[in-house]
């Protein structure tokens, strides 16, 4: 419509237009008058588009104001240690007595924070369902939070909590499953259905709330308009907690499949998405298959890597993985095999273990993405206590000294 000259301007959308390489240099050299909403506006991405870059959530009155004086403005972003607001700047005019006036067009809209998380990255098991699970028990301590396990193969988080000494699948009664059977339509159906499906995590974590995916593939077929209902469901959430951790499904995102029609959805709607991998090669191998698979779902800021299980001693420097994968290092997660060994027998985060080397990076993790401070809020678990040698264990130990004092020739 644009290049037909039908319309002046327009109102585009960072999610719904996808707005790749391709377009935005369109956009950028043809200098039509936009106004563009983005979860991101003082993104590099926007630098020489014309008019106005606003947040997704902006009023529409800032919007209408926006598009009117959309000739007049250019975007700036402002750089600083704190997310700041995106402003429209006025290019100066001269006055009658020959200086320079601003346009006083201003619009600050609301800071732009990480609240929908995306964990996803390349098959082969590099630990995001353990990360995201623990990114819940932390920021729960602290804030509303909420994990959605996106999983429709072979979903693990509700056989990862349960305890199974009784053989009852407590955790699975609850799935996304069931959630997509009520097919909620209105904003009361949604808070009806999220108040019986949403499973709380444990009083050490009072704020957290999670909804295991489908463990059993052929159960996906179920789910009828997989993409709709995705993002339905993400748009609940926002509304409801102040945080939502997707666990995005591994499967290769193209084709009309349902795992590949949740997943693009998923990863469309993320305010962040932290792409998983370890530091060996093959599972760099498998990240950098999957990030180009991704193409133009990934084309944004936003996007960064966790590196999980570095141990330094063998792992040695890993910002070689970013120049391979093509995206920045956010953080690296040290290896906590004894700790998560004995957390999988407790069915607990990893994080609740006293000894846990994992709960201060993801904390600082959590905390750069714009959560509260939760590493003094999150109560670990106590330590056991050391079990002291029975009267039994002392009386075997005496007589295993006789026998060998007695082998030696020594005194009886």
């Amino acid at each position: 419509m644009l290049e037909r000259g039908d319309a002046d301007g327009a109102v585009l959308d960072e999610d719904l237009h996808g707005l790749d390489r391709t377009r935005l240099g369109l956009l950028k050299a043809r200098q039509w008058r936009l106004v563009l909403l983005s979860r991101q506006p003082e993104s590099a991405r926007w630098d020489g588009l014309p008019g106005a870059v606003l947040h997704s959530e902006s009023d529409p009155t800032q919007i209408l104001h926006a598009l009117q004086n959309a000739s007049n403005v250019e975007f700036t972003r402002h750089r600083s240690s704190s997310p700041a607001p995106a402003r429209l700047r006025g290019r100066s005019h001269p006055s009658a007595n020959g200086e320079q006036s601003p346009d006083s067009v201003q619009v600050e809209p609301q800071c732009a924070k990480s609240r929908v998380i995306g964990f996803w990255g390349g098959r082969g098991g590099a630990g995001k369902t353990t990360l995201a699970l623990n990114c819940l028990a932390l920021g729960g301590a602290v804030e509303p939070t909420v994990l959605v396990e996106l999983e429709t193969i072979a979903a693990s988080l509700a056989a990862y909590l349960d305890d199974g000494r009784d053989g009852k699948p407590r955790r699975a009664r609850s799935t996304l499953l069931e959630l997509a059977a009520v097919q909620p339509r209105s904003a009361a159906d949604w808070e009806s259905a999220l108040t019986r499906i949403l499973q709380p995590l444990g009083s050490y974590s009072p704020h957290a709330r999670l909804i295991c995916g489908i463990a059993h593939p052929e159960q996906r077929s179920k789910l009828s308009e997989p993409a709709a209902f995705t993002e339905a469901l993400i748009g609940a959430l926002r509304e409801r907690f102040a945080r939502v951790l997707l666990d995005i499904g591994s499967d290769p995102l193209g084709g009309e499949s349902t795992e590949a029609l949740i997943a693009s959805t998923a990863l469309r709607l993320s305010d962040q998405v932290l792409v998983v991998a370890t530091p060996d090669r093959p599972s760099v191998h498998r990240t950098c298959m999957a990030v180009g698979e991704a193409g133009h779902r990934l084309d944004r800021q936003g996007v960064g890597l966790l590196i999980n299980r570095v141990e330094p001693k063998t792992s040695g420097d890993v910002s070689w993985i970013s120049d391979a994968v093509g995206l920045p290092i956010l953080s690296t997660l040290p290896a906590d095999d004894k700790a998560q060994r004995r957390a999988i027998a407790a069915a607990a985060p990893v994080v609740r273990d006293p000894d846990s080397r994992l709960r201060r990076p993801l904390a600082e993790l959590l905390e750069q993405l714009g959560s509260p401070r939760s590493l003094e809020a999150f109560v670990p678990a106590p330590r056991p206590p050391r079990r002291r040698p029975s009267v039994r264990v002392w009386g075997q130990l005496r007589t295993a000294l006789g026998i060998a004092l007695g082998t030696l020739g020594g005194p009886r």
